[in-house]
């Protein structure tokens, strides 16, 4: 199962990290659990990851940019890409 980071400040978790994996969805007419079972992970995280409300791996990350045909930073803004490890 693909490893997730839980967003979190200090002690607070962050609301959502900003990202464009759901217009990238959308714009394919994807429903999650066809992007889910792509990746090869369960619904529920692949949902946790396109709200923002984690930040996936780096193996993870890899597999939706290919998914996706796209680059990372296509994914995430700049000041989000030095979490992805």
């Amino acid at each position: 199962m693909a490893r997730i980071k839980r967003a979190r400040k200090g002690n607070a978790p962050l609301s959502a990290i900003p990202n464009g994996i759901l217009e990238l969805r959308l714009s394919r007419n994807l429903m999650q659990q066809e992007v889910a079972d792509g990746l090869g992970i369960p619904r529920g995280t692949y949902s946790t990851v396109e709200a923002g409300y984690c930040i996936p791996s780096r193996d993870l990350a890899d597999k939706l940019c290919k998914f996706f045909e796209c680059q990372l930073g296509d994914l995430y803004p700049e000041e989000v890409l030095g979490f992805i490890s």
